[in-house]
């Protein structure tokens, strides 16, 4: 009883020490601009007090200021990103000047001045570069600045792609890329950083979080690329022990700012051209046609001098992708009916399966390969706008405004009907920032951002055969034909989807509107040796969300045999009428943190921090939302719906403490030791809940009649149902909610959830070795306690009735697998748990060279482990090498990698502007000159991922599908290490290593204990730069992606034991994907001025 007093009185003492200084909500404005520090002293080494410092920019006028205090220090708060002149002016003293001095996104500059006896009015002009040794702050960073955005070759001109030049950081190859996914998974690229989870990062632009309903990266366009490389003018990632200014993110911050206006127009005009005829063939897929046009604008300028100014930017993508892999249909021999006799009423159905166009499935007479034209189309048009105004030298606004709409087509698994995509995000930031007084500055930020899109929506007429749209064939009334679902016309590799037929309108699809208002403050005041941050923040989330499936029906087969003979269909499953998927989600996040970096001695900073960021619990508008608080009674009777959907907040402790210091032993400011340590809080945001809840009892009943022909069932015989919904021929008035159904899908989310959270840890030592040139080693730990995970279906065996085999195995009782809930044994329960820790260590190494003679280059490279009990929050589906846990209340027995376990990474990247030879004769001078190179390598370890059995409950668990139950590992030869062929694409996996386990048992073989290839990637680009007239250069591009066309593969969890467990020879094709696209070519002219 006594802990919630001791926090509500610390709540409240943050709360009046923030609102002592007349602060306003805010969140993350402080984070957009940089700090400059320093020291004043006279030639002899004294100091200087009462010096005066100002901070210019060169391009729009801005300016700050700061004076020395008693020990000649200071400091220069909330520096916008730019290029600036520092001026240092003390009676008695010479004026100095630090000239070129460029402030980066989030920042802090050392900059020392010795000033010499003199006329103040003379002037000591030295032209500087920005410190290369943070001897100020414990965090981990990179920074990509403009010249990387602009110059690095982009495929797809996706900015966010350079976070992966920085150490720790991770780009997830084995994310599946089903484009249907998109909306409710997430579009853009999935990162790691530094062992986390791709839900654990946070995204701003103009510190404004981006961040949407799938809590991933942004890039929810169609393409999954975040465009406007013309409009970011930089940004940071920050890899590890951030400071208390940072919340919502155990993982990493990736921090953007939008170029803005100038004293003098600037702008860019560009089109970029991508086409297959340049192209190299795919490994599996041949050579597919393939276009993409890139085209666009961006300009900016003053409106009145050193006052107004404006910015915008325009990027449209236009663009064409054949579709030609290859799928399974039924084979003309079976559609003819020569293998046997076709049923009746299976024959006009026929129309739904295309006719095959390749080779009969060896061993396989039913089934043959299909592959067919067509393809992906799409569009997206960007658009920003940005405004900036000084109204007085002690306040600037800015204002922002981003719309992105896209749409794309494509067609269905068997090339039949089409099915089309949108999205539509806009953002909008207001920031004003106001100095108190030289030594208090305040800055209020606001916006929102938004996110409209549907995914795997059927495009209504789109339907190649008439049978598609016909309402008379279809499984209910007045509605075309549903789905069909024969289990041997699906591919072996979990998670990568199947050829399923459907009636135009049968995919369901998926809609979401995700809008996030923001508002926030933070107050940053310089007082002697305390350069102090303190804020506070508020997001009011609205997540309105429909997952749609099979409202039309689904028809499910394990052969084409049965299907042919209308033989024992193994279920139908149908959505029952009611209110839908619709479900309205609102969650609110605060935030109060105060930050000190304290200046211990001149050598020696701490940075001291704690962040409070409680959440609302979950509000389910309507009471549309059901959980199972008792999972041994889970039933439309007994479910608890409506809300609170969580009986105890987690949240409410949420108090994360953050404490570093940086060291400069030598106090020259090349060198400097750094420590860190941080808690991060797990929040439990939307996209835990808003995919599960939408398909849950009562509001929500997908029904599965299994066995539908049973006549014991109390159905009329089998020619009587088929192909109606069996509900359709039952009596009641509303049947398809009989007794004779079973199944649908309760919901549980642990309603007293412990708090989770993130340890990170860092120790570095950081050299700069020349004027150019630095090194930064680092030693990077965190450890995630009582993380989420979902679980498919938790409703197995009670954990009491399971003991240890003889042999160590899990042994579950003979006979029917009792269920946790004895009175619903054929009730789904998926569910989200805070059961699972993970763990991660490294070495990781940054060597950056700046730019000398036209040459910089940055070499990133990490050293690391990754291991967890569960990798994804939310859904297996996401990455193709994710499994679920085959008994979720045994936890620990999933430990092992984490799917995105990258033992070691490097990646290189590099630009040279080589220098233009002394010609008299202009045509050698021309052909000779301006020429730039750069490119991007990248070598790391393959990625781990399972082998499991066939998709059975071999150990009797009582889990209703989806099993990810795993083999024993027996040994022999060829089995270590690895238990893989090297080298063989088609026979990866050695299937003689392993075997099905004893029945009732759990197999030994350990999750992601197998591992793919590595992987080897170069992306290289050649410039030419012409200068036409002082102010217009003209840029031929030419970027070349894998440039050397190495093949590399990624592999995903693999069935290798069929049904009836024989070895599954097709499941051994593990390499069915590959983790880059073949050498592809991109042409680009650039018009700059």
């Amino acid at each position: 009883m006594m802990g919630k007093p001791n926090n509500a009185r610390l709540l409240v003492a943050l709360l009046v020490a923030v609102s002592a200084f007349a602060i306003a909500p805010r969140t993350l404005a402080q984070t957009v601009t940089g700090t400059i520090v320093g020291t004043v002293l006279d030639a002899q080494g004294a100091v200087i007090p009462n010096a005066a410092i100002s901070a210019r920019n060169r391009e729009t006028g801005l300016e700050r200021t700061a004076t020395s205090d008693g020990s000649g220090e200071f400091t220069v708060t909330s520096v916008p990103a730019g290029p600036y002149d520092v001026t240092v002016t003390a009676p008695g003293f010479q004026q100095t000047v630090r000239s070129g001095v460029t402030m980066t996104v989030g920042a802090v500059l050392r900059l020392d001045f010795k000033l010499n006896v003199g006329d103040v009015q003379q002037k000591v002009v030295v032209t500087s570069e920005a410190p290369q040794v943070d001897t100020t702050t414990s965090t981990l960073s990179g920074l990509v600045s403009d010249t990387s955005i602009r110059q690095l070759p982009l495929n797809g001109r996706d900015w966010l792609q350079l976070t992966a030049l920085q150490a720790g950081v991770l780009v997830g190859l084995t994310k599946n890329p089903d484009p249907g996914e998109n909306v409710t998974h997430g579009a853009g690229v999935f990162l790691t950083v530094s062992g986390g989870r791709p839900t654990s990062n946070v995204f701003m632009v103009d510190g404004l979080v981006i961040n949407t309903e799938p809590n991933k990266s942004p890039g929810g366009s169609v393409h999954g690329v975040n465009l406007g490389v013309d409009a970011i003018r930089e940004f940071s990632v920050l890899t590890s022990t951030f400071g208390a200014e940072y919340g919502r993110s155990s993982g990493g911050v990736v921090n953007a700012i939008t170029k803005s206006g100038t004293n003098n127009i600037h702008g860019t005009g560009f089109g970029f051209l991508r086409n297959s005829a340049f192209d190299s063939s795919n490994f599996f897929n041949g050579k597919t046609n393939f276009h993409r046009g890139q085209f666009g604008s961006a300009i900016g300028g003053p409106i009145k001098k050193d006052k107004l100014f404006w910015f915008a930017d325009y990027e449209g993508i236009r663009e064409f992708k054949a579709e030609s892999a290859p799928t399974y249909t039924i084979s003309d021999a079976a559609r003819s009916g020569a293998l046997e006799p076709i049923a009746a009423a299976v024959k006009p159905y026929l129309a739904m399966f295309p006719a095959a166009n390749g080779p009969v499935v060896a061993g396989s007479p039913y089934l043959a390969q299909y592959s067919f034209p067509g393809g992906f189309r799409g569009t997206e048009d960007y658009v920003i706008g940005r405004i900036d105004y000084v109204p007085t030298s002690k306040s600037t606004i800015h204002g922002t405004y981003m719309f992105d709409h896209s749409v794309s087509s494509a067609p269905d698994s068997v090339g039949l009907k089409t099915i089309g995509d949108l999205t539509r995000d806009q953002r909008v930031t207001l920031s004003w920032q106001y100095a108190l007084t030289p030594t208090i500055l305040n800055t209020v930020n606001t916006g929102f951002s938004r996110e409209v899109g549907t995914g795997n929506i059927d495009v209504v007429g789109s339907g190649t055969v008439p049978i598609y749209s016909d309402p008379s064939a279809g499984f209910f009334p007045n509605l075309p034909p549903g789905v069909f679902t024969i289990g041997d016309l699906a591919p072996n590799t979990v998670g990568s989807g199947s050829a399923v037929p459907g009636g135009v309108g049968s995919t369901g699809g998926d809609q979401i509107w995700w809008t996030d208002p923001q508002l926030n403050d933070n107050l940053g005041w310089v007082k002697g040796r305390n350069d102090i941050r303190m804020g506070f923040s508020m997001e009011a989330i609205r997540d309105n969300l429909s997952v749609g499936r099979y409202p039309q029906g689904d028809w499910e087969f394990d052969t084409v045999q049965n299907f042919l003979a209308n033989n024992k269909p193994t279920l139908f499953a149908a959505t029952v009428p009611g209110p839908g998927s619709y479900r309205s989600l609102r969650e609110k996040i605060f935030g109060l943190y105060i930050q000190d970096d304290i200046r211990v001695r001149s050598n020696l900073t701490v940075n001291l921090g704690v962040r409070y960021e409680p959440t609302t619990t979950y509000n389910v508008l309507n009471g549309l939302a059901s959980n199972c608080y008792v999972l041994t009674s889970c039933t439309v009777a007994t479910i608890h719906t409506g809300n609170p959907y969580l009986l105890h907040n987690p949240t409410h402790k949420d108090f994360t403490p953050r404490i570093g210091l940086a060291w400069d032993p030598t106090g020259s400011g090349k060198t400097s030791v750094r420590a860190g340590f941080g808690m991060f809080n797990v929040l439990p945001l939307p996209n835990l809940l808003s995919g599960n809840m939408n398909h849950t009892i009562p509001f929500y009943q997908l029904v599965n009649f299994n066995n539908p022909y049973d006549v014991a069932s109390g159905f009329p015989g089998a020619q009587a149902i088929f192909p109606h919904a069996p509900c359709e021929v039952l009596p009641g008035t509303n049947p398809c909610q009989t007794a004779g159904a079973t199944g649908g899908s309760g919901y549980y989310m642990d309603p007293n959830p412990p708090r989770a959270y993130k340890l990170q840890w860092n120790f570095d030592i950081q050299r700069q070795l020349t004027n150019s040139l630095s090194v930064t080693a680092a030693y990077v730990g965190a450890r995630g306690v009582h993380l989420p995970f979902r679980y498919g279906d938790v409703n197995v065996v009670p954990p009491s009735l399971v003991t240890t085999a003889p042999d160590g195995h899990l042994l579950f009782p003979a006979g029917t697998p009792p269920r946790i809930d004895a009175a619903s044994p054929g009730l789904t329960i998926p569910a989200t748990r805070w059961s699972v820790d993970s763990f991660y260590h490294a070495l990781q190494i940054n060597v950056v060279q700046r730019i000398t003679h036209g040459l910089s280059f940055q070499a990133a490279y990490a050293w690391a482990k990754a291991i967890d009990d569960g990798s994804s929050e939310v859904n297996n589906a996401d990455n193709f090498n994710t499994t679920d846990n085959p008994f979720p209340f045994d936890p620990g027995f999933n430990r092992g990698f984490a799917d995105w376990d990258v033992p070691q990474h490097l990646a290189f990247n590099f630009d040279w502007l080589a220098p233009s030879p002394h010609l008299a004769m202009a045509a050698p001078r021309f052909l000779l000159s301006g020429w730039e190179l750069g490119g991007i390598y990248t070598v790391q370890s393959g990625m781990p991922f399972s082998v499991q059995l066939g998709n059975s409950d071999l150990a009797k668990t009582g889990a209703h599908g989806g099993f990810s139950q795993r083999p024993d590992y027996v040994g022999g030869a060829g089995c270590t290490p690895g238990a893989v062929n090297p080298g063989s694409v088609y026979t990866y996996i050695n299937v003689n290593c392993f075997a099905p386990p004893a029945p009732r048992e759990l197999g030994n073989v350990g999750r992601n204990s197998l591992r793919g290839p590595g992987l080897n990637n170069f992306d290289f680009s050649i410039f030419k730069n012409q200068t036409v007239k002082e102010r217009l250069t003209v840029q031929f591009r030419a970027e070349f992606f894998n440039v050397f066309n190495w093949t590399n593969f990624v592999a995903g969890t693999q069935r290798i034991f069929t049904k009836s467990l024989a070895p599954n020879q097709a499941g051994l094709a593990v390499l069915q994907h590959t983790a880059t696209d073949e050498r592809e070519i991109q042409f680009g002219l650039k018009f700059i001025y």
